[in-house]
């Protein structure tokens, strides 16, 4: 942050866009501790020095700014069998962006969340390379297809930009549509994942069940 200031003379705008998903395709019930303590390091430790930091910056300067959060729609309900520390992660973000909201308003200092669906990334390119799994990703959306990267920009613009000058506190979705529906998201592929060589933490625990059955 004091080399952006010194470079530039301020901070205008903070994107706080780096997470991690360590836990994908793990069952709850199996995800080791340090997975989950990975991941919250990343996408919400990280995220929150970055806030608190750019905010120093443009607090004390008076002249405000824009914090921009990546979540995601997974923060916005549960999921089951989703991955626990990166859906935990993300719905603390937008809290986090409201409460910070709400906090730096009256000194002009926005916070808002940008709440993607399925994106090809770096992050996501393992489980979109995955046999089927890219068209399961689609169905999962009322548009029938994942996101494209460039459309994005537009919202990321609009929430850093005076455009949206009186927006704040606010988590903006960009999914196709998943997260306007209700109920239960398709089935989670528990297959790709085994067979990209998870294993056992792919595999759901369960209940020894004793045969009952009678015969003769």
């Amino acid at each position: 942050m004091e080399t952006a200031v010194s470079r530039f003379g301020r901070i205008d705008v903070l994107v706080n866009n780096a997470g991690v998903v360590a836990d994908a395709g793990m069952m709850p019930e199996r995800v080791p501790d340090e997975v989950f303590a990975s991941t919250v390091q990343v996408n919400l430790m990280g995220l929150w020095y970055c806030c608190r930091h750019a905010a120093h910056c443009m607090l004390a300067d008076g002249q405000g700014g824009s914090i921009i959060n990546n979540a995601s729609v997974a923060g916005l309900g549960g999921i089951g069998n989703f991955p626990p520390a990166y859906q935990a992660t993300k719905a603390a973000v937008i809290n986090l962006t409201r409460n910070l909201a709400c906090s730096w308003g009256d000194r002009g200092v926005r916070v808002n969340a940008l709440a993607p669906g399925w994106f090809p990334s770096e992050m996501t390119g393992p489980a979109l390379a995955a046999p089927g799994f890219l068209d399961w990703a689609a169905r999962s959306a009322p548009m029938g297809r994942i996101g494209r990267p460039a459309e994005l920009n537009p919202a990321l613009i609009f929430l850093a930009s005076d455009a949206s000058s009186f927006v704040t506190g606010q988590v903006l979705a960009v999914d196709g549509g998943l997260s306007a529906g209700s109920g239960r998201w398709p089935e989670t592929a528990r297959a790709f994942f085994e067979a990209a060589g998870l294993g056992d933490l792919a595999r759901p625990i369960q209940a020894a069940r004793e045969d009952t059955r009678k015969f003769g």
